[in-house]
Parts: C-alpha cells; structure tokens; sequence
C-alpha cells in the first residue's frame, strides 16, 4: 500500500493540503471544530505517518510563485502579470500563471494547485463568481499559511496583505470629468452586478452626481468589461445621442462604444474610459480614460509579497489613487 500524503486525506475532508497540514501541526487558525475534527479522524483512519524529510524540504526556498488572474485576454491583467513577473525575476523567482475565467471553482483549484506544487508565495486577483461564495471563500483563506496576497480586487475581513486601486475615487473623477462638460445626457458602462470594483465605481459615480446637481437624464447599461459588450450597447441601445457624456468601466468597453459609434455617427459624443491602456496611445485612439498605474500596482504587489514571505500573513490593505 503507497504511503498516506496530505493530499490524500485533504481530497476526503474536501479542503485544501495546507489546510490538512495547519489542523495536523495544531497551528491556529479560523477552519471549524467540527472540520479539524474530521481531519484527525480521517488522518487516524488512513495510519497517516507525517513524513520529516519531507517538512524539512519545506522550509526550503523553491523560488516560484503563483499569480492567479480572473481574465488573461484583458490587456490590464496581462500588463499586470508581466510587470509583477518582471519585478520577481530579478529576484530569482519563477512564476507560475493561472486563468481563473472569473470562475469562484477555478480560484479554489489553481490556489491549491499552487499550494501543492509548494510556491514560496502567490499573488491572486480573484474573479467575481467568488464574491456570490464570500463566507466560503474567506474561511478558505483564512486556512491558508502560506504567503499570499491578493491584488485588485479586496476581500473583507481576511488576514491577508491587500494592494488594491481606489476604484470609488476613479469612478468619482470620471463622472465629474464628464459633468464638467456641456452634456445634455449622462450614461455609465458598468461591469456586471457581482464585481467587486464595478460596484466601487458606481459608488464614486453616484458620489459625483450627489454633488454636482446638474438637471439631465442619467442611464445605466450594464455590460462585462468585454470590447463586444460594449460595442452591443452602442448598437442595440439609444446610448449614443447627440451631446451625451459616456463614462465606461474600462477601456475596452470604450473601444466598443467607439466602434458602434463609427455606425451611428452620433455627434458632441464625450466618452471616457477606465485602465488607460496603451492600445488607445498605439491605435491613435482619442480617448480619455481613468489611470490606475499598473506598474505601480505590481511594484506594491510585489513589496507586499516580500513583506508576506519574510514576516508570515498580516492584515494590511494599501489603496493607491488613481487620476485622469
């Protein structure tokens, strides 16, 4: 009979192997007393023997880390990748890269996958389906011992280092950007109703209105962050009207708007984007839009990372401002 290995008994228990190996050492953590319970009996049942060679190993250095993405096709998680992979290769890291597909299943798998491959640290931007699981997901964290941070998008209430944009006051500075126009007509692009930074937005958007008065028509379209998104509210709405103020959540939704537009031909049209990505400086593209500094982001994501490899998990959120 093969050798008992927590990974074994973590697929009974149907958690993660760091968090068998924390209820094993008896280190303290928020998983249940019912669930660290079941561990011990499961771990009794199976003779599990903790192997030493094998935990002397993982005091060991492997020098790789793990970034998880929601979506690799959007131009700011790839930037945002890039620059982090950048920054720990001088270091001597590897990095190991996984696409969520804005899945809460794929999070869970890809953070134990890591786990189990024994990264020294991992970086994650969780995907949206996982705020519909959050209770779940925070006790899920919460389980992990391993360095970890989590970037773009904040999970309340987890003892974890967070580097995240502040999304509200962007949302608030595109809108008066907007307002400050001569604009008879307001309309804003949001992200789909469970994201995180979407609902941020929408808050600084609704900020700005509440303070400057302006008597004009508002509306609210709902896309996914998509180009098509975009570009099907531009042709199946009456979004773009003369003299009309767009703020979109981000710039490949703009894009889409523009291409719409390139039909409609609707004039006096302000749009505004979110990401500032190079494609509109490559492309020619005239388009303002919301700079959130993604090698800033990466820079902070890595030095929290660091903080987290060398002092263990602490709870500490680091907002960095973005502008027009």
């Amino acid at each position: 009979m093969s050798k008992v290995t927590l990974k074994d008994i973590a697929k009974i228990a149907n958690i993660s192997s760091a968090a068998v190996s924390i209820i094993l050492n008896d280190k303290p953590s928020r998983i249940s007393e019912e669930k660290k319970a079941e561990v011990k009996k499961i771990a009794a049942e199976l003779n599990y023997r903790p192997n030493k060679i094998a935990r002397s190993l993982l005091s060991t250095s492997t020098k790789t880390i793990g970034i998880l993405i929601p979506d690799i096709e959007n131009p700011f998680f790839s930037k945002l990748v890039r620059d982090i992979e950048q920054t720990m290769s001088i270091e001597g890291y590897s990095t190991l890269i996984a696409n969520s597909n804005d899945l809460y299943a794929s999070d869970i798998h890809h953070i134990n996958e890591f786990l189990d491959r024994q990264v020294d640290g991992i970086i994650a931007c969780v995907s949206n389906e996982t705020y519909l699981h959050m209770e779940e997901f925070q006790a899920f964290l919460e389980s992990i011992d391993a360095p970890l941070v989590l970037v773009d998008r904040l999970i309340s209430n987890v003892k974890k280092r967070q580097v995240v944009s502040d999304n509200r006051l962007g949302g608030y500075i595109a809108t008066k950007f907007l307002l400050q126009k001569n604009i008879k007509h307001l309309a804003v692009v949001t992200g789909g109703k469970n994201s995180f930074i979407s609902n941020e937005r929408l808050k600084g958007v609704k900020q700005a209105l509440d303070e400057i008065k302006l008597n004009i028509p508002v509306d609210f379209f709902e896309g996914d962050f998509h180009f098509q998104s975009g570009y099907d509210i531009g042709i199946h709405s009456n979004i773009l009207t003369e003299n009309t103020g767009v703020f979109c959540f981000n710039d490949l939704m703009a894009y889409g708007l523009l291409k719409a537009n390139r039909i409609k031909n609707a004039k006096n049209i302000e749009i505004i984007g979110y990401d500032n990505l190079a494609y509109s400086d490559m492309f020619g593209i005239n388009l303002p839009s919301i700079n959130q500094n993604i090698q800033q982001l990466a820079e902070n994501t890595v030095l929290m990372l660091q903080k987290s490899i060398k002092n263990g998990n602490e709870y500490e959120v680091l907002y960095l401002e973005p502008s027009l």
